[in-house]
């Protein structure tokens, strides 16, 4: 069959960020796991600072797979939760995770910094119950006081997305030294990995996999992913092959993508369940805010199924648009 991931992607030549883009133009962030101390709870942090003009209006949508703080450092957002229509700039809030893509636009340029956590972790971190905040966004001060709203006033503006980045997560190591949290079930973190190494499994054969009854797994999920385990494992396959349509994946990882699918048919009707378009009309419109959603989780994916990048970078990273960085890493 012929697959729609020939599509040439089409990026919004007016956005700039300072923290690279791919190779098509599409503009990404600055993002790395958490160091280890942190990883039972933190899976990814991702930071960008896009430039645009004022009057700049892209329409795109917000989809995790994961619960997201999300500082807005700079910029507005308007879009649609399960509840109803919001504008949001300068602020600390909470992002339940997505059962599909939701509706946003912004204007002008933007600076965001991103904690995704793994599923299960918020619960152990003091957050709120996972399940009533599926596409819901809320300020952080409503849902989450263990996480200090005040931690966006410290942010320094001038710094870098690195910067950035490194400042969070010394505060949320920090906070995980003060509480000393339980870690997220061992079953929950293998059934995450199944979601991103194979999500075509079925969920009986999972539950048997993982040594567990299928009804302890529903209900496990359903607590820790606010979804039923069938739509977490069908959300994957969506994600992934978004990922692919973005030219965000390695080697192989494209084509398995597609194949997934029994044919052109049955991909175009379940990825419009999840993103409200045809996988050509995503393909070839301006994603900015899932483009950054979905790269963080290649990355994080990459990193739990030991995918090797070829000379030890991404290959969707356009290497000409990286700007130098200061700062480190390491601990």
């Amino acid at each position: 069959m012929r697959d729609e991931t020939d599509e040439p992607l089409t990026p919004d030549n007016r956005l700039h960020s300072l923290a690279g883009a791919t190779r098509d133009g599409n503009p990404l962030s600055f993002n790395r796991a958490a160091r280890e101390e942190l990883q039972p709870w933190v899976c990814r942090l991702y930071a960008t600072k896009v430039e645009a003009p004022a009057d700049n209006l892209v329409s795109c949508g917000v989809f995790s797979d994961v619960p997201i703080i999300r500082f807005i450092l700079k910029g507005d957002l308007h879009g649609e939760t399960a509840s109803g229509s919001y504008l949001h700039g300068r602020g600390a809030y909470f992002y339940g995770p997505n059962s599909k893509r939701m509706p946003a636009t912004f204007r002008g340029g933007f600076s965001t910094v991103a904690i995704q956590f793994h599923p299960g972790a918020v619960g152990a971190l003091g957050g709120p119950e996972i399940a009533p905040l599926v596409d819901e966004i809320r300020t952080l001060a409503e849902v989450y006081p263990a996480i200090r709203e005040e931690w966006l006033d410290e942010f320094d503006l001038d710094g870098t997305p690195r910067d950035w980045i490194d400042f969070v997560e010394q505060c949320l190591l920090d906070l995980v030294r003060k509480m000393q949290p339980e870690k997220p079930s061992e079953t929950i973190r293998l059934f995450d990995l199944a979601t991103l190494a194979d999500p075509n499994l079925q969920v009986g054969d999972l539950a048997e996999q993982l040594g567990v009854n299928p009804r302890t797994l529903t209900r496990q999920v359903l607590r820790d992913y606010g979804l039923p385990p069938k739509h977490v494992l069908r959300r994957a396959r969506a994600l992934d092959l978004a990922a692919t349509l973005r030219g965000i994946c390695e080697g192989a990882e494209g084509d398995e993508a597609v194949m997934r699918y029994y044919d052109q048919s049955h991909m175009i009707r379940d990825f419009g369940e999840f993103f409200g378009m045809t996988p050509m009309v995503f393909a070839r419109s301006p994603q900015p805010i899932i483009t950054l959603t979905l790269e963080a989780r290649q990355a994080r994916k990459a990193e739990a199924l030991a995918v090797a990048h070829e000379g030890g970078a991404p290959s969707w990273r356009d290497p000409s648009s990286e700007l130098p960085m200061e700062g480190s890493d390491e601990t």
